[in-house]
């Protein structure tokens, strides 16, 4: 398991455990599913991924994405997430 610096919502800088396919998940799936995981991780390493949404907290996407990215990168592909910010709300009045 490794620490990695994240920053939240407000841009306040926090520690985040980064958790492995075989320290953390291994004694559940067993070695063979892990070994099976990391050998098709292996053709992505000189890839980037980039996961897109519109919020980076408070739903289900952001939930999900916020642990696959940290566990894609510690399996050796370079994973980013990136949010898109719209205009500011307007009245309608």
């Amino acid at each position: 398991m490794h620490k990695s610096e994240r920053f939240d919502a407000g841009g306040a800088i926090g520690m985040s455990v980064i958790h492995t396919i075989g320290g953390d998940y291994e004694q559940y799936v067993g070695k063979e599913v892990v070994r099976r995981i990391e050998a098709k991780a292996r053709p992505l390493h000189d890839m980037h991924v980039l996961h897109m949404n519109s919020t980076y907290y408070g739903g289900g996407v952001s939930q999900i994405l916020s642990s696959l990215t940290l566990l894609t990168n510690s399996l050796g592909i370079e994973t980013g997430w990136r949010v898109v910010h719209g205009p500011p709300r307007t009245s309608s009045a």
